[in-house]
């Protein structure tokens, strides 16, 4: 566990990395998330509650991210990708 009074804290609902209409009836397999710097660059250390699982559909899951605060100069992008999900990237203010 890492301590520190400056570490920030992202949650965030796994529903972001749900399977277009379309492919519905299939489950998000080995479902990674991973924290960009601006550069693309995974920022480290980042501690996630949870990672690489799988979602049956409809499915949700809340995923902790806790980085120190120092680690984070810039904007951050959150990246998830999986076995058969499209890689996406969103933006965290």
């Amino acid at each position: 566990m890492m301590h520190t009074d400056k570490a920030i804290l992202i949650t965030l609902l796994a529903l972001l990395v749900c399977l277009p209409e379309s492919r519905a009836q299939q489950k998000p397999v080995f479902n990674q998330f991973e924290l960009l710097d601006n550069s693309d660059v995974p920022v480290r250390p980042t501690y996630y509650s949870d990672n690489f699982f799988t979602l049956m559909p409809g499915e949700e899951k809340a995923i902790s991210i806790r980085v120190e605060d120092k680690r984070t100069n810039g904007p951050l992008r959150l990246m998830h990708k999986g076995w058969n999900t499209d890689e996406k990237t969103i933006a965290i203010k």
